[in-house]
């Protein structure tokens, strides 16, 4: 079964697979799911590059900017795909972690708003509300995405805000002074 609509002069169709989903396409869709690997490519490699240039430090980080890069630039973008970034989400710490998960609440909010409420059956009635809804859930990973990438890491040898002292010195809880063995 197809459906098409004109949405502002455009052309868009929506068709219901064998499996009951649903395939949304328009003008130029083809072209631009074309897009999508070489876009997931490119940001998993910038997350590859990020880490090493980190020294390779803060692995549940990028960690989850390589799977978020996978979500986020593939071709479909599934609702439960975020279910795959709770753990990271989990064990960030720091300023970062606070932030990222913050976004991502939203992000999961904006999401459940969408699914399994009413949204989708509006999104094929191409009403505005709902579409708009998915762009701020988008948005609000792309903006986890960058978060997760240009964060601010503390150096190796600083152990402000994290209460661990480095391999090889102490660290008296009570003074706050670090001891070098």
């Amino acid at each position: 079964m197809n459906r098409r609509r004109w949405l502002g002069g455009v052309s868009s169709s929506f068709a219901v697979g064998t499996a009951g989903g649903f395939l949304a396409g328009g003008i130029g869709g083809a072209a631009l799911a074309y897009l999508a690997f070489p876009l997931q490519a490119v940001a998993l490699l910038v997350v590859m590059w990020s880490f090493r240039r980190s020294g390779m430090a803060d692995g549940p980080r990028f960690s989850a900017a390589a799977v978020l890069a996978f979500i986020v630039f593939g071709k479909v973008l599934s609702p439960q795909y975020l279910i795959w970034l709770f753990p990271f989400m989990a064990v960030l710490d720091g300023c970062t972690g606070s932030v990222a998960r913050n976004i991502f609440l939203l992000a999961c909010l904006t999401t459940a708003l969408f699914y399994p409420g009413p949204g989708f059956a509006m999104v094929l009635e191409h009403q505005v509300g709902p579409i708009l809804l998915l762009n701020l859930r988008n948005a609000l990973l792309i903006w986890l995405f960058g978060t997760l990438l240009w964060a601010q890491t503390t150096h190796a040898g600083d152990t402000r805000g994290r209460g661990r002292a480095t391999p090889g010195s102490a660290h008296d809880a009570n003074t706050g002074s670090k001891h070098v063995e």
